[in-house]
């Protein structure tokens, strides 16, 4: 699946996450990635405005 593609899913996803905050590790488990490719996944979502960042949790808009 390319970047894109699994970073359109993942935004899709967020909205299973029983709550406005999450971490990096639980959007990696939700979605079977390695936290890593996660936490990238979930930067590009704050960047384009899609996820907001607090401290170090992200909030589903």
């Amino acid at each position: 699946m390319c970047h894109e593609r699994l970073t359109t899913h993942l935004h899709r996803l967020l909205d299973m996450m029983p709550g406005p905050d999450f971490t990096a590790q639980a959007v990696a488990a939700l979605a079977d990635l390695p936290t890593p490719h996660a936490a990238a996944d979930l930067s590009e979502l704050v960047d384009a405005t899609l996820l907001g960042k607090e401290d170090d949790h992200c909030q589903h808009c």
